[in-house]
C-alpha cells in the first residue's frame, strides 16, 4: 500500500470489492504455506515473465520469519514523514524491548493490518517475552505476495524500495523520488539460473538504556528516528471541574477563564511535519483525565497543610498557595540553594474538604518549543479514595478556536496535558507516595533523552519557561497572578523566554526541546530563578536533574483515562456510520484507543467508549457528568490493577532469574553477594508492592459510585440506560473487588517464592561455611602436627646444645693440655692392660656407655616436655575500671618481661605488660601474668595467667581466686563487684567445696597420665578442665583453661 491510495477510505473500499473474487481463488490455489517473510521489504521481480519464477524460488530459510508491530511501526512512521504513505499518526504507548514506550503510531496503518489479516494476505501472531509481556508478531501469506504481485503498480514498488534503500540517508521526498533503488542479487535455487534480485531494507534496532530507535541501512548509514519526538500545538485552555466534584462551601472559589485570550493559539507556531487530515471535528470540547494515586486522609490532610503553610491570611483568601516543587531540599539551613523553574507548579486552592479531597487550580512550568503558545491551567480534584480527576476546557487549538476543533490535534494536546498533568501530581504527592508508585515498574537506568526529554528527569525538560499565560483581564488577584507569563509575552520574548531551547540545539540523547520535542528543532532549554527567571546554566540543570527523588511521570502519563465532553461531533451521522472502519474510526482512536463500545444517545449525540478513553457528545454529556467521572475513575482503578498484574509478572520474572543465577552459583565465588544483592531487592520491591496493593484494597471500599441523585435523574431520561449498558460502569467496578483480591493471593505466592529464595541463599551460605570449616579444620590439624614436631624440635635441639657445649669445654681442654693422653700415666697403662686388652671388653664397655647416655637424654627430654604441656593458660575478657596509679605501683614491685604500648588518632592508649609473679603465693610455681589496659579510659581489658599446674599444687579456680584477690586488696581493681563470681573471699569457700575443686583437679591429672600411657608415644592430649560454678555462672567475664601433657 503506497501513497497511490494506502490511507484513503473510499480507494480501500474499492479495492476490498475489487479483490474479494481474486483472494478467493487464491485461498483455494493456495495452501496458505508460508514463503516470505516480509512482503514489501523482499518484493523480487526481475521482468515481467519471470515474476512466477521468482516466486516459486523463495527461499526457504524465510518460512519460519516473522516481524515484530514496533519495528513495523517504525517503518511505517518513516514512509509518512516520506510521503510513502498517506497515513497520519499520533502519540500513543506501544511494548519495545523490555519496556512500554511512548512513541508516534499511525492508527491508519494498524488499521490497515488488520484489513490485510482480515483478507488473508497476513498473519498475526502472540508471542510471551521472558518477562511476561505480550508481544504482536506479522507474517506474509503466499496469498499477499500474489495480490502485490498482481494489484501493487511498478511505480509503487519501486518506491517502497527506493525508501528501505535510502530512507536513512535521504531525509526529503525529492531526493528519495530521484534516487534509485539499492539491488542484491543472489542466485537463484530452482528453475533457470537467472539471479534473482531484492532489495535489502535498513534495519530498525531499538535500545533499552536510551529508549532510541536506530535506523542502519546495508551501506553503513546511521541515523536515530524521531518516533519517539512528539509535535506539539499551540492552544489555549481552561481549568475546569465537574459540579459533581465541587464544594460550594464558604472557602469556594471559581476557577480561571481564558476564553478571552482563544485568539492567541492561532498567532504560535506549531511543530507538526506532516499534513493532517480534519474527518472528525469536537465542538465545546471539555476534557477530564483520570488516574488513580495511592492515598488516603492523612495524605490529603497533609497535601493541604502543604499548600497553607507559611501562606497568610490575605494569600489563602485570594487563593495564593505559591509554587510547588517535587526537588528535595538536601540543605534546609543553609542560606540560599539552586534549583530550576522546569517542573515547579503553581498551585491556587479552590474549595477543599479538610481529610477528605481538595480541588485546586494548577499550572505548570515546562519549556516549549520557540513560537508554540500554550496556555494552559489545569482543575485538579484529589480525593482520599486515591481518586485524582484533570480538567480543562479547551479554548481554542492553533486557528480553530472553541468550535470545529480536529481530533488530529486533540491528539496532540492530550499527549502534552497528561505530560503536564503528570508533572502536577509529581509535585504536590508525597515522597512515600512517589516511592510506591514507581515501585509498579521495574528500576532501570534512564538515559537522558530516553522519552523524546532533554536531560533525563523523567518526562520534565531539561529547564523550563514560563510557559503559556494570559496578559490581562478580570478575575480578580488570582487570575492576574495566573496571567503574569502570558501568551503574549511568550510571542514577543520567544527567543529570550526559551532561553537555551532558542537555539534549536539538540540535546544529548536525541530528545528534543519542550514536552516531547517537536521536529528536531527545540533544544530542551532550561529555567533558573530570581533576577533572571527564564535563563539557566547546564550546570545547574545537571545538578538538579540528578536528584534521586522516584518519579511517577514518565512512566505514568498514559496510565490515565480520559473522557471527552464535547456539544456536538462531526460529521453528526448514526454511529454505525460514524465508526466506519476507516478514516473516521481511525481518528477517534487516537484519543479513545481501540474502540469496545459505541452507542447513540436518545436525544442526540453519541457515545464512544474505548480503552484509554471515552466520547460524549450531546446534552447527556452535561446532565450525567458524575457518572461519566465515576466511570473514568473506575477505568483508570481498572488501568492501575493491570499494571499491578504485569509487574507482578515482571518480579516472577526476576525471581526465576535468581534462581537461576543460584543453580548455577558452583565455581562463583563472588556470585553469593550478588545473589543476596538482588534477592534483598526483590524482598523490598515485593515489601512495596505489598504496601500499595493494602492501600488500594483499603480505598476500594470507598470506590466511587453513582450517586442517588444521578440515578433517580436518569429514570426519566432513556439515555441514561444507553450510557449504563454501554459503559457497564457497574460491572467493572464489581470486577474490581475481585482482581485486587487475586492479586492479593499472587502477590502471596511471590513472597513465598521470595522466602524460598532466601532459603536457598541460607543453604548456599552453609555449604560455604561447611566447606570453609572443613578447610579450616584440615588446616588446624597440620598446623597442630606441626607445632607437635617443632615442640619436639626444640626439645632435641636444647640437649644437643648441651651436649655441644660439653664437647665444646673438652675441645678446649685439649687444646690447652696438649697431646696428653691416658697411656701416658701409668694407672692409664694397667687399666689397659686389664680392661681394654682382653678381647671384646672394650665393645662391651662402648656399648654400655653409649645406652647410659642415650637412656639419660631420653628421660631429660621427657621431663622437658612433661614440664612444657603442664602449662595452664587461663584468658580473660574483663573491662574492669581499675586505678591507673595502684597498677603503677605494683608493677614497680615486680620485674617486666615485655611492655608495649599503642595509642591511636581517636585517644585511644592501650597498654601491654608480662611479669612473673613469685612462686611462694602459688603453690612453689611462679605465676606468669600478661594484662591490657586502656589507660584513657581507666579499664583492664584482657588478662593471660600461665601456670604450670604439674610444679605447683593449685587448681585453676584457687589460682584466679589468689590473683584476682591481689588486685584488689593492691587497690588496683576499683569495684569487687564488677569481677561477679570470678573472684570470692577465701570465708566464703566452704571446706566441701574446697574438697570437690581438689578430688576434680586430682581426677583430671589420673586422666591426663592415663592418656599418657595409653597413647605409647609422645603425644599433647589438650584437657579442658572448666571452673566449677559454686554459685551461679560468670557475670562479665570469660575463662578457659587447658592442661596440655605429654
Amino acid at each position: 500500500f503506497s501513497s497511490s491510495g494506502a490511507g484513503g477510505g473510499r480507494s480501500n473500499a474499492r479495492f476490498v470489492k475489487a479483490t474479494e473474487a481474486v483472494i478467493a481463488k487464491l485461498r483455494t490455489a493456495w495452501t496458505l504455506q508460508r514463503a516470505y517473510s516480509f512482503a514489501p521489504i523482499t518484493a523480487r521481480y526481475s521482468n515481467d515473465g519471470d515474476d512466477a519464477d521468482a516466486a516459486d524460488s523463495a527461499d526457504s530459510d524465510h518460512s519460519t520469519r516473522w516481524v515484530h508491530r514496533t519495528p513495523l511501526l517504525v517503518y511505517i512512521y518513516e514512509g509518512i514523514l516520506l510521503n510513502v504513505f498517506d497515513y497520519d499518526f499520533s502519540p500513543s504507548s506501544e511494548f519495545a524491548g523490555r519496556d512500554s514506550i511512548n512513541m508516534n503510531v499511525s492508527a491508519e496503518g494498524v488499521d490497515d493490518l488488520s484489513d490485510l489479516q482480515a483478507m488473508g494476505f497476513i498473519l498475526r501472531l502472540k508471542l510471551a517475552t521472558k518477562q511476561h509481556f505480550t508481544t504482536t508478531s506479522y507474517q506474509v501469506l503466499p496469498a499477499g505476495v500474489e495480490a502485490l504481485r498482481r494489484s501493487m503498480a511498478v511505480e509503487d514498488k519501486m518506491a517502497v524500495d527506493r525508501f528501505l534503500s535510502h530512507g536513512v540517508t535521504l531525509d526529503s521526498v525529492e531526493l528519495l523520488r530521484s534516487a534509485a533503488p539499492r539491488p542484491v542479487f543472489r542466485s537463484s535455487t530452482s528453475r533457470g539460473s537467472m539471479p534473482l534480485m531484492e532489495y535489502q531494507p535498513f534495519d530498525v534496532r531499538y535500545a533499552d538504556n536510551t529508549g532510541e530507535f536506530t535506523l542502519v541501512d546495508s551501506a553503513g548509514g546511521e541515523r536515530i528516528s524521531t518516533v519517539t519526538d512528539f509535535e506539539d500545538v499551540s492552544y489555549v485552555c481552561s481549568p475546569y471541574l465537574p459540579e459533581c466534584l465541587r464544594d460550594r462551601g464558604t472557602n469556594s472559589r471559581e476557577f480561571s477563564d481564558f476564553s478571552s485570550m482563544a485568539h492567541l493559539s492561532a498567532a504560535g507556531a506549531d511543530t507538526l511535519r506532516d499534513v493532517n487530515t480534519e474527518t472528525v471535528l469536537l465542538s465545546g470540547l471539555r476534557i477530564l483525565s483520570s488516574q488513580y494515586l495511592v492515598n488516603g486522609p492523612n495524605e490529603v490532610n497533609a497535601l493541604n497543610e502543604k499548600l497553607s503553610l507559611h501562606a497568610s491570611r490575605e494569600e489563602l483568601r485570594n487563593g495564593h498557595a505559591g509554587l510547588v516543587s517535587a526537588h528535595i531540599d538536601h540543605s534546609p539551613s543553609s542560606p540560599t540553594f539552586d534549583v530550576a523553574m522546569s517542573g515547579m507548579c503553581a498551585i491556587f486552592p479552590m474549595d477543599y474538604v479538610r481529610s477528605t479531597m481538595a480541588n485546586f487550580e494548577s499550572k505548570v512550568y515546562l519549556p516549549e518549543d520557540p513560537g508554540v503558545v500554550q496556555l494552559e491551567n489545569f482543575g485538579i480534584h484529589v480525593h482520599s479514595n486515591g481518586e485524582v480527576v484533570f480538567g480543562v476546557k479547551v479554548e481554542s487549538v492553533m486557528s480553530h478556536v472553541k468550535d470545529s476543533l480536529p481530533v488530529d490535534l486533540i491528539a496532540r494536546l492530550v499527549f502534552d496535558l497528561h505530560e503536564d498533568s503528570a508533572s502536577t501530581l509529581e509535585s504536590i504527592s508525597s515522597a512515600h507516595q512517589r516511592l510506591l508508585m514507581a515501585s509498579l515498574f521495574k528500576r532501570r537506568e534512564e538515559a537522558p533523552g530516553a522519552s523524546g526529554k532533554p536531560g533525563g528527569w523523567s518526562s520534565l525538560g531539561g529547564g523550563g519557561g514560563g510557559g503559556a499565560g494570559g496578559g490581562s483581564g478580570s478575575g480578580g488577584a488570582a487570575q492576574e497572578n495566573l496571567y503574569e507569563s502570558s501568551s503574549i509575552k511568550m510571542l514577543q520574548r520567544s527567543e529570550s523566554l526559551i532561553g537555551v531551547g532558542a537555539t534549536g540545539k539538540k540535546h544529548p540523547g536525541g530528545g528534543n526541546g519542550g514536552k516531547g520535542g517537536g521536529g528536531g528543532n527545540g533544544g530542551g532549554g532550561g529555567t533558573g530563578h530570581d533576577a533572571t527567571p527564564l535563563s539557566h546554566t547546564d550546570s545547574l540543570t545537571d545538578n538538579v536533574v540528578k536528584s534521586d527523588i522516584p518519579t511517577i511521570s514518565s512512566k505514568y502519563q498514559f496510565n490515565m483515562f480520559t473522557a471527552f465532553l464535547v456539544d456536538s461531533l462531526e460529521p453528526a451521522v448514526a454511529v454505525d456510520k460514524l465508526l466506519d472502519g476507516e478514516e473516521a474510526e481511525n481518528d477517534i482512536s487516537q484519543i479513545t484507543g481501540r474502540v469496545s463500545a459505541a452507542a447513540d444517545l436518545p436525544g442526540g449525540g453519541v457515545l464512544v467508549s474505548g480503552e484509554k478513553g471515552l466520547i460524549v457528545s450531546g446534552a447527556s454529556g452535561r446532565k450525567f457528568e458524575q457518572l461519566i467521572v465515576v466511570h473514568a475513575s473506575v477505568m483508570s482503578r481498572r488501568i492501575f490493577v493491570s499494571t499491578f498484574f504485569h509487574r507482578l509478572y515482571e518480579m516472577e520474572s526476576d525471581i526465576d532469574s535468581i534462581q537461576e543465577a543460584i543453580s548455577c552459583h558452583i565455581g562463583k565465588p563472588s556470585g553469593l553477594a550478588e545473589i543476596r544483592r538482588r534477592v534483598m531487592e526483590a524482598c523490598k520491591q515485593a515489601s512495596l508492592l505489598d504496601s500499595l496493593l493494602t492501600q488500594a484494597k483499603a480505598t476500594s471500599a470507598d470506590m466511587p459510585d453513582i450517586s442517588a441523585a444521578t440515578a433517580a435523574e436518569g429514570q426519566s431520561d432513556p439515555a441514561y440506560k444507553v450510557m449504563l449498558d454501554t459503559l457497564q460502569t457497574p460491572q467493572f467496578r464489581s470486577d474490581l473487588v475481585l482482581r485486587l483480591k487475586d492479586l492479593e493471593s499472587l502477590l502471596q505466592c511471590a513472597r513465598l517464592e521470595l522466602q524460598s529464595l532466601r532459603e536457598n541463599t541460607d543453604v548456599i551460605s552453609e555449604m560455604q561455611m561447611f566447606k570453609l570449616q572443613e578447610s579450616l579444620q584440615s588446616n588446624t590439624r597440620n598446623l597442630e602436627s606441626l607445632f607437635r614436631s617443632n615442640e619436639s624440635a626444640s626439645s632435641s635441639l636444647e640437649i644437643m646444645q648441651l651436649v655441644i657445649g660439653g664437647s665444646l669445654a673438652f675441645s678446649i681442654l685439649d687444646r690447652v693440655t696438649g697431646e696428653w693422653t691416658l697411656m701416658d700415666t701409668s694407672w692409664g697403662q694397667a687399666f689397659f692392660d686389664n680392661v681394654i686388652e682382653p678381647p671384646g671388653m672394650w665393645f662391651f664397655i662402648s656399648l654400655v656407655c653409649f645406652i647410659s647416655i642415650v637412656t639419660g637424654l631420653h628421660f631429660v627430654l621427657r621431663a622437658m616436655l612433661k614440664r612444657a604441656s603442664a602449662d595452664m593458660c587461663m584468658r580473660y575478657s574483663l573491662h574492669v575500671r581499675i586505678s591507673v596509679q595502684a597498677m603503677r605501683r605494683m608493677l614497680k614491685r615486680h620485674t617486666l618481661f615485655s611492655e608495649e604500648a599503642d595509642t591511636d588518632v581517636e585517644g585511644n592508649n592501650m597498654y601491654k605488660v608480662s611479669w612473673e609473679e613469685p612462686g611462694d603465693r602459688y603453690g612453689g610455681t611462679p605465676l606468669k601474668v600478661e594484662v591490657s589496659v586502656d589507660q584513657g579510659h581507666a579499664r583492664l581489658c584482657t588478662l593471660n595467667l600461665k601456670y604450670n599446674r604439674r610444679d605447683g599444687k593449685l587448681s585453676v579456680p584457687e589460682v584466679q581466686d589468689r590473683f584476682l584477690m591481689g588486685l584488689v586488696n593492691e587497690g588496683v581493681i576499683v569495684d569487687m563487684a564488677e569481677l561477679g563470681d570470678l573472684v570470692r573471699p577465701p570465708d566464703l569457700i566452704s571446706p566441701a567445696e574446697r574438697e570437690r575443686v581438689a578430688e576434680e583437679a586430682r581426677r583430671s591429672r589420673e586422666r591426663a597420665h592415663r592418656l599418657q600411657a595409653a597413647a605409647g608415644k609422645r603425644n599433647n592430649t589438650k584437657v579442658v578442665t572448666d571452673r566449677v560454678r559454686l554459685d551461679g555462672g560468670s557475670s562479665n567475664g570469660s575463662i578457659a583453661s587447658s592442661q596440655r601433657a605429654a
